[in-house]
């Protein structure tokens, strides 16, 4: 299945396949897999982490798609032969690539082209030595580029490895150490709490032993009383009688006064249980701001909170034993009404005291989970950056390899064009040598037909016996005249000059091709660099001497013909 960046479907799943979508990817030095769509999930099992390396994935591939499809227009419109060369001269891209044009040549155009080329073929000689001297310049500093820039990129791996093994375990060493401080936290708290719940169950049977002894007590005074009721209602029956009235209203007055002192009581008592509760939600109103202060804070503030919230205990059980003891003071008093008063607001307090002492637990829990989840986004916060700086760093090796990759196109685009004019000066060297031909043909009947009408003239032969006696060679025709009779017309003194000329270019071509593989065979067989660089010095000299011998033929050849 072809996949064209013309027609290029959305998610892209598989990599581009065809000659000008591939093409493209060289030319903007991206791989075809660079364009291949990643899916959220496949990058992180974290959601915001996923999230965030999907924005930036998908931002660099866009740009890298945007990249290409510049050059697919460009593709689209033509390309060179060297680039259908080095593509591998697929058919789909034939009818991009320039077509040869064909030109029907005269004779007298065809040796103006015959030595135009020649001089064609001695610039590109010379260009041919410099350039491959360059290249071989650049190839070596190529390469100690990209050993410089692959001992780079070791470097900085070993760096990123080492920096996140180092990470991790800091990671690692703090969330252990955070784990055991809540741990111990947590230990200390459950500690507390058990001793004081340990406490106040101490106290409660403490407080229903002695309110049992005190009912004990009152009811055996209740009994005393009753009996010495009885006797003195017996005794002074008479006198009772007398003085009811009196009992009354001093009981009347008494019950008033109790009456007034019960409220007083009542009052006081009420007063400080509006204390308490003040206090009580002073130190809520205290320890929701500790909470608070700990969402944003270091974990030092949270043990601060824990010594304020181990204070305020201790405060609560001191004024615990405070009411504790006023009560018992309260219950010294002989009323059991006040005493049942009292205990009823002694039970209330303490299930209030536990309805606080729970809140406080609860809040705890939640001031826990707060602080948990504020870890887990600060630790998914650390991971982000961390990530940012990995993608950083990623980025920078593929704009790296990117670069390579151009460089290693362009190289090969080089060589492409190189052997393509090569192909051509073979082409006009092959052409060359058939003109050639062809003149050495027409000079050699010329001569023929000129030997032979001179001839004629000096020995006066008929035309049916000169023809049977050129059955020989035209040598033994030459060799046959007399001394003297041989001419040289200027026009076969041009051939023979040029002939020359083109022979002796051809020799100096044929011993630099084979020059130039002992050349590379001895570059091969060396591995110091500072003699490497002797070589291609004396190497270059040679070239160099060989493109002015060429120059010095052609100029010798056109002062030779004049102008």
């Amino acid at each position: 299945m072809s996949i064209s960046l013309s027609k290029l479907p959305e998610p892209l799943t598989q990599e581009v396949n065809t000659p000008r979508s591939v093409l493209s990817c060289k030319k903007a030095g991206y791989q075809p897999k660079d364009l291949i769509y990643r899916p959220q999930h496949t990058l992180s099992t974290n959601k915001k982490i996923a999230e965030f390396l999907y924005q930036e994935v998908e931002r660099d591939r866009q740009e890298a798609v945007d990249e290409v499809k510049k050059e697919y227009t460009e593709v689209c419109q033509g390309i060179t032969e060297a680039e259908y060369e080095l593509m591998g001269r697929p058919t789909a891209l034939k009818h991009l690539a320039p077509q040869p044009k064909k030109e029907v040549l005269s004779d007298t155009k065809r040796q103006e082209l015959i030595e135009r080329r020649q001089q064609e073929i001695a610039v590109v000689t010379e260009r041919f030595f410099r350039i491959q001297e360059f290249q071989q310049e650049k190839q070596r500093e190529r390469e100690e580029k990209n050993d410089e820039l692959e001992a780079r990129i070791k470097e900085r791996e070993e760096l990123d490895k080492k920096r996140t093994q180092d990470m991790a375990k800091e990671t690692y060493s703090r969330n252990v150490k955070v784990e055991q401080e809540r741990i111990q936290r947590e230990e200390e708290l459950q500690r507390k709490l058990a001793i004081i719940r340990a406490a106040s169950d101490k106290k409660l049977v403490e407080i229903n032993n002695r309110l049992q002894d005190f009912r004990d007590r009152i009811k055996q005074e209740n009994n005393q009383k009753a009996t010495q009721r009885s006797e003195k209602m017996e005794k002074s029956k008479i006198f009772y009688e007398q003085t009811m009235q009196q009992k009354e209203q001093k009981a009347e007055a008494k019950k008033l006064l109790d009456i007034q002192r019960d409220t007083e009581r009542t009052k006081e008592i009420e007063l400080k249980i509006q204390q308490l509760k003040d206090r009580i939600q002073k130190r809520e109103a205290h320890i929701k701001e500790n909470v608070e202060m700990t969402m944003s804070k270091t974990m030092q503030k949270k043990f601060e909170f824990s010594v304020s919230l181990d204070q305020s205990l201790k405060e609560h059980q001191q004024n615990y034993q405070a009411m504790i003891t006023q009560i018992s003071k309260d219950l010294g008093d002989k009323n059991i009404n006040k005493a049942q008063k009292t205990m009823q607001i002694l039970e209330s307090f303490e299930v209030s005291a536990i309805k606080k002492l729970d809140d406080l637990q609860v809040k705890y829990d939640e001031q826990k989970k707060k602080y948990e989840k504020y870890q887990d986004e600060v630790l998914i916060e650390d991971r982000i950056k961390h990530e940012k700086y990995k993608l950083n760093e990623e980025r920078g090796r593929q704009r790296a390899q990117r670069l390579m990759q151009l460089e290693e196109y362009n190289r090969k685009f080089k060589e492409a064009q190189l052997k393509l004019k090569f192909q051509k000066v073979e082409e006009i060297i092959q052409a060359k040598q058939a003109e050639v031909s062809f003149v050495q043909q027409s000079n050699a009947k010329f001569e023929a037909e000129k030997q032979k009408a001179e001839y004629e003239k000096y020995y006066g032969v008929n035309k049916k016996k000169l023809q049977g006696s050129q059955t020989g060679s035209p040598q033994k025709t030459r060799n046959a005249l007399r001394p003297g009779t041989q001419s040289i017309s200027p026009q076969r003194k041009t051939i023979q000059s040029r002939l020359q000329q083109q022979q002796e270019v051809q020799l100096i071509v044929q011993q630099e091709q084979e020059r130039e593989k002992e050349r590379r065979q001895i570059l091969s067989g060396i591995n110091d660099d500072q003699e490497k660089t002797k070589m291609l010095k004396v190497f270059t000299e040679e070239r160099k001497q060989n493109a002015d011998k060429i120059k010095q033929i052609n100029k010798q050849h056109r002062l030779e013909l004049g102008p």
